[in-house]
């Protein structure tokens, strides 16, 4: 994802976490993705404006952990390829990047937080960046797609980011908020949705993506 390219050229330095020792009682806790499984989604962005179609292959599905190879058309220039990592942990949560970044709280429940500083420049003015990461459970929702209906855990991932540099025409703050519909059924999501927006703004939405058709593995 493109979120991952600004938080990975931050200097991580974690203030605090909250992990969970166990699965929520009434959880339906993150599963292993069947091997070669496949999934289609329509991508809708609007920053560039396009839609593509994206193909989703599970690979490597060893213990607890697994890739994702991401793939889509090509329109404008603009395509959403990526290789992930991630990682089913014990209490049922789900990890991205296999890094210091936070698990999605699909099993615990149990919100995760954690603080990132670097430099930043301006203008050639230098300030401090700070990004305020948190990932929640938010419910169990029924989603439609792909010709099914899905029961999904519908959990989020929270970036508030403040540059400040002590002028106030420089000075930017922002929330980008992805939310994720994770279905057990597939080890894997069935849509996911990016919104951004000023800090107690409106927010607006940046991209989705829906589940158009699936193959599990065997």
């Amino acid at each position: 994802m493109k979120k991952l390219l600004l938080l990975t050229t931050c200097l991580l330095l974690i203030a605090s976490c909250k992990p969970s020792t166990g699965p929520d009682a009434l959880a339906i806790p993150a599963v292993m993705p069947q091997d070669w499984s496949t999934f289609t989604y329509s991508y809708i962005g609007a920053n560039p404006t396009v839609q593509l179609t994206e193909h989703v292959t599970i690979l490597d599905t060893i213990a607890s952990q697994f890739y994702e190879i991401r793939t889509s058309d090509t329109v404008g220039g603009f395509s959403t390829d990526t290789i992930e990592f991630l990682q089913v942990l014990a209490n049922g949560d789900l990890k991205r990047c296999g890094c210091d970044g936070l698990a999605l709280p699909i099993g615990s429940h149990q919100p995760y937080q954690q603080m990132n500083t670097t430099p930043v420049k301006r203008n050639g003015i230098v300030g401090d960046g700070t990004i305020m990461t948190s990932t929640s459970y938010l419910a169990e929702e029924t989603i439609r797609a792909a010709g099914e209906n899905f029961l999904c855990t519908k959990v989020n991932w929270q970036d508030s980011i403040y540059l400040r540099f002590g002028t106030h025409s420089l000075d930017t703050t922002f929330v980008i908020t992805d939310t994720y519909w994770y279905s057990a059924k597939l080890g894997y999501f069935v849509k996911e949705q990016r919104e951004q927006s000023a800090i107690g703004g409106q927010p607006s939405t940046v991209w989705s993506r829906t589940l158009l058709s699936y193959k599990l593995g065997k």
